[in-house]
């Protein structure tokens, strides 16, 4: 609802989910309001999803924590498949879509970027069927076994979407840059910029605008 709203007030701000814990939503739901999202956006809509480590985020929804991997790998082939067939079915142990349809399919592949840590099984998921990879965490010394997993799984790791965190904290502008540099050598693409903790939203706001300047 948020970057429904913000999607009518921009025109060239591109927008991401991070993170959509997706295993334990609906996944025709979600599907739909990607869908919605990125046409009245303009294709301004990225799909960033989860697991999340938080059983109680399951319980809630009533879902079951224990199968989040297997379900969630259903999730993002079930979707792409809503955005561009007019019906859809399949059934397996979690999901059941006979003949259904999203009536309005999404206007152009929308990507779907996985945010998780560096365990295998994680990295080896993203490989196959991520866009994209929102790192968490001491992340850099992973990157290489992740371009490893791309290859694995026959993809070209040259340019793939791989996203680093950097907090614009004490250290300055040169501790920024230094950072920044260190990423894009191990072949990360893109970098999100966060202030640190205990700044006011106005603090925080003028130090990522500080930082995105210098970099």
């Amino acid at each position: 609802m948020t970057f429904a709203f913000l999607a009518g007030v921009t025109q060239h701000i591109r927008f991401m989910s991070a993170i959509l814990i997706l295993p334990a939503l609906p996944t025709g739901l979600v599907a739909k309001q990607a869908a919605e999202l990125a046409l009245v956006s303009g294709g301004r809509f990225d799909l960033g999803i989860g697991t999340s480590w938080n059983a109680a985020e399951y319980r809630a929804p009533g879902q079951n924590f224990r199968h989040r991997g297997a379900r969630m790998e259903e999730q993002v082939t079930l979707p792409r498949r809503l955005w561009s067939e007019p019906y859809v079915t399949f059934k397996s142990q979690y999901h059941d879509f006979d003949n259904l349809g999203l009536a309005r399919p999404a206007p152009a592949p929308i990507p779907i970027w996985f945010g998780t840590g560096t365990s295998e099984p994680a990295l080896r998921r993203v490989a196959r069927l991520g866009d994209g990879w929102m790192t968490n965490g001491g992340f850099l010394p992973h990157v290489s076994r992740f371009q490893q997993c791309l290859r694995d799984a026959g993809r070209d790791p040259a340019g793939f979407p791989i996203r680093g965190s950097i907090v614009a904290g004490d250290g300055g502008p040169d501790a920024w840059i230094e950072t920044a540099r260190k990423y894009r050598g191990a072949g990360v693409t893109h970098i999100a910029i966060g202030g640190p903790p205990g700044l006011s939203v106005a603090q925080s706001l003028e130090r990522v605008i500080e930082a995105k300047a210098v970099m």
